[in-house]
């Protein structure tokens, strides 16, 4: 007869011991995973949105700096016109998208963004004009500001 004594191997109790440890390392690793993929997400989001917000302000400051004429309809919506251009242009806001329009001659009707939260245009006394886009929403929001003179109006 053999010994018990000289056997070698894992009993019951060790082995249930070894899987819970192993098992507590899994979950631990699977939630830091899952943080760092949340974390990667939402920088996406911010990026996404900073990038929209960033070409729209790009596109409204370049076409406004050459108008002749200027005139604000509404907070989100903008009217101008250039110096022997028979055209009217307008850029307003559409739900959640930035809409470039032509009025006059062959009309159009561009988007510029989408995923915008606010427009807005306001006139400071100067003849400068105020304009603020605010792209996504909660913590992955941007905003952006930025104040524009139309290099062809009269200065005062």
């Amino acid at each position: 007869m053999r010994s018990l004594r000289c056997e070698t191997g894992l009993t019951l109790v060790e082995l249930l011991i070894g899987l819970a440890i192993f098992g507590l390392l899994l979950i631990g690793i699977y939630s830091l995973y899952l943080g760092g993929a949340n974390i990667w997400l939402k920088g996406i989001l911010r990026m996404d949105n900073q990038q929209n917000a960033g070409i729209a302000m790009d596109f409204l400051l370049e076409e406004l700096r050459y108008a002749e004429g200027v005139q604000i309809i509404a907070p989100c919506k903008i009217k101008f016109w250039f110096k022997n251009d028979p055209g009217t242009y307008i850029i307003r806001q559409a739900g959640e998208e930035i809409v470039f329009e032509r009025k006059n001659g062959s009309p159009s009707h561009n988007k510029i963004a989408q995923g915008i939260a606010i427009l807005d245009f306001q006139p400071d006394p100067g003849g400068t004009i105020r304009v603020t886009i605010r792209s996504g929403t909660g913590n992955e929001q941007v905003t952006l500001s930025s104040g524009i003179y139309p290099r062809n109006l009269p200065r005062w």
